[in-house]
């Protein structure tokens, strides 16, 4: 089921909640959803917020034996045990990765390469098989988001791949990755810096819109042009 060939342990329906959730009237589950909602905000978004915040405030990471936050989030065992793709969106949510925690967030995305990409070769996966998989789609469909974790950051493309662009940056222009991680430029303006946004002349930008347009458009532009 997930991209690796490697599920998870299912879980029982009554964590689920899809058994439960079938048997409910009309109104009992507009009131449960509403109730899930914001005890879920609440775990995501204060509970484990505040929980992650004191763990880095604390570099708990070192009195268990890890050299770094990344390695103490994705173990299993004595780990915190994120190891899955639905997981490590938590992860993602409840961390500040815009501003305080966006080196931890890198450490991640970069383990979680080398993770995903060893996975993949062990059972003979192709990697274009795990590129453009992003990481709320994976842990937002039931196929995957309890499997372990098979998102390839570096898979991520375009503007709006933060994740991608990031791990690409530290590559291969590490002072801009730095300049980011510490605030001081934006991830876009890193990337124009870095030469990976092309500006594209006012010809290029007509050919790439061309197929998109109707035929009716197609006929309008003719006569313009003739």
């Amino acid at each position: 089921m997930d991209l690796l060939d490697a599920e998870a342990p299912p879980q029982p329906a009554v964590q689920r909640g899809e058994d439960d959730a079938a048997a409910l009237s009309d109104i009992a589950l507009h009131r449960e959803t509403r109730t899930a909602v914001a005890a879920a905000e609440k775990a995501v978004f204060v509970t484990l917020s505040s929980l992650l915040r004191k763990i880095i405030e604390r570099r708990l990471w070192e009195r268990y034996g890890f050299r770094d936050f990344a390695a103490h989030a994705l173990t299993s065992g004595n780990g915190l045990n994120v190891n899955t793709n639905g997981r490590l969106y938590l992860l993602k949510c409840s961390l500040d990765i815009q501003g305080a925690h966006r080196e931890l967030w890198l450490q991640i995305l970069v383990q979680v390469e080398a993770i995903v990409r060893r996975q993949a070769r062990k059972q003979g996966v192709p990697l274009k098989a795990l590129r453009g998989n992003s990481l709320r789609t994976l842990a937002t469909r039931n196929n995957y988001s309890d499997a372990p974790v098979s998102y390839l950051p570096s898979g991520q493309s375009g503007a709006g791949a933060a994740d991608g662009n990031l791990l690409r940056l530290k590559r291969s222009h590490s002072q801009l990755c730095e300049r980011v991680i510490r605030g001081e430029l934006t991830l876009p303006a890193a990337r124009r810096a870095a030469g990976f946004v092309k500006k594209r002349s006012v010809l290029e930008q007509i050919k790439k819109l061309l197929p998109k347009l109707t035929a009716e458009e197609r006929a309008e532009l003719k006569e313009m042009l003739a």
